[in-house]
């Protein structure tokens, strides 16, 4: 497995965001759901940028009637998100055990504790503007609104975030299971990393072949 390498501004921005939680884990004593959680809201800020991408492609082809997969879109996507939410709280936040439940002032305590953290902002922040740049770079720029459709477009997150969040599901467990060392968290963030940009690469190669 050769270390990622970026081949685009877009692959820089996506490197460089990803730094962020490594240094967390590195410098700022973060554990594995404080790093899995900045992951979760990577997905939230796919899916919105996802949405804007398949609104701006409807308004570009006229096609007004089609919204209605842009509400689809985001009432199945953030129905995943949300499970999936829960389960890295209850898992890997509070690690319930088998009768265990969650009570409302824990998993507040869990979260307000995290989004405290300057450093936690920073690496939102960071997502934010690696997506953003993306947004604008490919999607706008290199004219991929040009070689998608809405049906295509419907699906095309899940196949990215699924098998990247199988990923750090693994690394997480694992991490969990060893008493999360440092060394093991700094190998969960460069793993996402490396897939990361693998799907990065794959799914914009998909769209460079339409032309």
């Amino acid at each position: 497995m050769n270390p990622p390498s970026p081949k685009t501004p877009s692959e820089v921005f996506l490197i460089a965001a990803n730094l962020l939680p490594l240094a967390g884990a590195l410098f700022w004593g973060w554990k594995v759901f404080d790093i899995m959680f900045v992951y979760w809201l990577e997905n939230v800020i796919i899916g919105i940028f996802h949405a804007a991408k398949m609104s701006l492609l409807l308004v570009r082809k006229k096609l007004y009637a089609g919204f209605f997969i842009v509400v689809f879109f985001i009432f199945h996507y953030g129905m995943f998100c949300m499970g999936h939410g829960v389960f890295l709280v209850v898992l890997f936040g509070l690690q319930l055990k088998t009768g265990q439940t969650a009570e409302w002032a824990q998993v507040h305590d869990l979260l307000s504790g995290l989004i405290s953290d300057p450093l936690f902002l920073l690496a939102i922040t960071g997502l934010v503007g690696s997506h953003a740049f993306s947004f604008f770079d490919n999607f706008i720029r290199k004219k991929e609104i040009d070689r998608t459709n809405p049906a295509l477009m419907l699906m095309g997150p899940y196949g990215r975030i699924v098998v990247l969040h199988l990923v750090i599901i693994l690394g997480g467990g694992v991490a969990l299971v060893l008493g999360q060392p440092v060394w093991a968290l700094a190998m969960l963030t460069v793993l996402k990393t490396f897939s990361d940009l693998q799907a990065h690469r794959r799914s914009h190669q998909k769209l460079a072949e339409k032309q």
